[in-house]
Parts: structure tokens; sequence; C-alpha cells
């Protein structure tokens, strides 16, 4: 576990990832594997990998007894000078009820392959270049890029992402949407409504969180029913982009939202992209950081570490706690 993160995309050759529920007389190799080689493994996935540190995690997680028959996931990297291999077992149950980070950090990177392979599927899927979706709501969120250069930073305030469970291109699962600021006025997208549209595989896989965007023949099937639960997290209608923009953020701990916030319509996951270099602006990093927008009061919110921007020469600037102060004193705790 000491070992430290190496840059990958000069190492990494091959991604085999395997995933089924296994049986009584099931071999590993009968299940069906996925491959990614070669230029297939994009900088997204290079960049999910290094960050969540996966060479480091070659082993067995989870536990076979945990539920029956037990659902199995077995990763494995294959670089020119080693092969990892990394199996989980029962990674639903797991997650739900343990506080396991490394599992967590396998489930990350495990979860951006599924997203990889569907907007490869969904890529060919027909002559438009957009795939056909539907399925009920799970959360609605902010869709908003962050610019950072050193001390500075800027907000593009784009739309909301949709969080689905249903059928992407006759595929069942989750995934996630892009949509605009008017199709949310339209429709006041929120959690349990039921939906149907056609999408554009991401071409940028650093630029968004979703892995679909350009929506387009969007239909309501369903309204949401029921009344609201008190948060958190809370759910509901999300409010307009200026709203977001007038509360301002607080930094959110990675971890905290993944357990908790990714059903909240104050949490926010944004890509972010760096200028390293003001001299050469081409010089650019991504990354993604978590968000959150809701109220101070909240007693599931967690900062998370203070967050360094990369500059040119191994310099960094660090945003410190005062920061988020300032972006958010207008507002009360409960507000």
């Amino acid at each position: 576990m000491g070992r430290t993160k190496r840059s990958l995309e000069h190492r990494l050759e091959r991604i085999e990832y395997r995933r089924g529920t296994f049986e009584k007389g099931t071999k590993l190799e009968d299940l069906p594997v996925s491959i990614w080689q070669g230029n297939q493994i994009t900088a997204y996935l290079h960049d999910a990998i290094e960050t969540e540190d996966l060479f480091a995690l070659d082993g067995v997680y989870g536990d076979e007894r945990a539920g029956w028959p037990v659902q199995i996931d077995e990763l494995k990297l294959i670089s020119a000078d080693e092969t990892v291999e990394i199996i989980v077992l029962n990674r639903a149950i797991i997650l739900l009820l343990y506080d396991d980070d490394e599992v967590r950090r396998i489930h990350r990177v495990l979860f951006k392959l599924d997203e990889s392979e569907r907007r490869s599927m969904a890529g060919s899927s027909t002559s438009s270049g957009k795939t056909t979706w539907s399925g009920r709501v799970v959360s609605v969120q902010p869709r908003i890029r962050l610019s950072r250069s050193f001390d500075e930073r800027s907000h593009n305030y784009l739309g909301y992402v949709l969080l689905i469970d249903g059928t992407c291109d006759g595929e069942p699962g989750e995934f996630l949407i892009a949509v605009g600021e008017a199709a949310h006025r339209k429709h006041r997208f929120e959690a349990g409504m039921e939906l149907s549209g056609s999408s554009a595989p991401v071409e940028d896989e650093r630029k968004e969180t979703a892995s679909l965007y350009k929506t387009s023949g969007i239909k309501v099937v369903k309204k949401a029913e029921g009344e609201t639960p008190a948060g958190p997290p809370f759910r509901g209608l999300p409010p307009d982009l200026e709203t977001y923009r007038f509360r301002g953020h607080r930094r959110l701990a990675a971890r905290t939202y993944d357990a908790k916030c990714t059903e909240c319509i104050w949490g926010c996951r944004m890509p972010v992209e760096m200028t390293i270099d003001h001299w050469n602006p081409s010089r650019k990093k991504y990354r993604f950081e978590t968000f959150c927008y809701g109220p101070k009061s909240c007693p599931s919110y967690r900062p998370g570490p203070e967050r360094k921007v990369p500059r040119r020469h191994g310099m960094s600037y660090t945003e410190e706690d005062w920061v988020d102060e300032e972006e958010t004193a207008h507002r009360g705790p409960d507000d």
C-alpha cells in the first residue's frame, strides 16, 4: 500500500474487465469480458486509474459470504512490466453496508469503464450518432464546468445531469445524461420521474461528468409521485442555475459525495480544466472535483482535504478554507 502513484499513459497496454454472478462450478474465464487496448484506453480512463491508484490495489476485496450468488468483478491492468489483478466480491452489498475506501476507489473506476463501454456502443448505434434511452430519474444535479489557473477560477453553468436507472441502447443499468437549462425549464426534472429520449456520446470525457449529451426528443412518461422526503440528501425540484450561482459552493470530500450526496440536488461533481502555464496556455490538466451548494448546517457535509492547483516548474497553489467561507458568507447556516 505504500506504493507511490505513477504516470500510466505510456505504461498501460491493456485492460480486461469481467463481471457477473459466480455460482458453483462457474469459472472466472466463463464470465463475459470487456477489453480496452491501445488508443481505446482514453485519457479519461488513464486519469481514473491513476487518480484512484489502482496499481497499488492488487488483490481480493469484499466478502463472498455477504450474498449468494456472489457478484464478482475482476479487473486486470496489464502493462509492459506487470499485471495487476483486482477481484471484488459482492461489490454492491459492500458499498451499501461497509465503510471500505479501497472498494469505493475500485468502484469509481469500474463505473467509468461501464460508462466508456456504453459510449462506445452508443457511438455506433444509430446513423445520427445518437442512442435512445429510457428509465427512472434517480437524481438531478447541476452541470457545471470549472476552469482553474493557479489562484483564479471561473464557472460555466451549462445545465443539469440526470442519473437514470433504465435502458440505454437496449442495455440495462444506470447512466448519466446531460441536458440543457431550457429542457429543465420545460420538463421540471426531479427524482422519480420516468423519461425517454436520445443523446449523443460525449466527445471529450475529461470535460463532462455525463456519458451522453446533446439530448433531444425528451418525453415525460410518468411524473414523480408522492411527497418529497426531508433531507439530507435533499431531493425534489432543483432550482434554476442562477440560484446555484448566487448560493456559491463549498468543497465537498469525494468520499462523502460518493457515499451520501449523489442523489442530492445540492451536490455537484464538476469537470475541472487547469491551465498550468500562462505562457503556454495549451498546457492543461484535467480532473474532477466535488462541491456542495447546500445548507451549511447539513449533518452529512465533510469538506475533505484542501485542494492544490498545479503550476509550472512544480509549483502549486493551495485553495484554503477562507475561499469557501468568502464564497458563502452571504448565507446563513440553514440557507
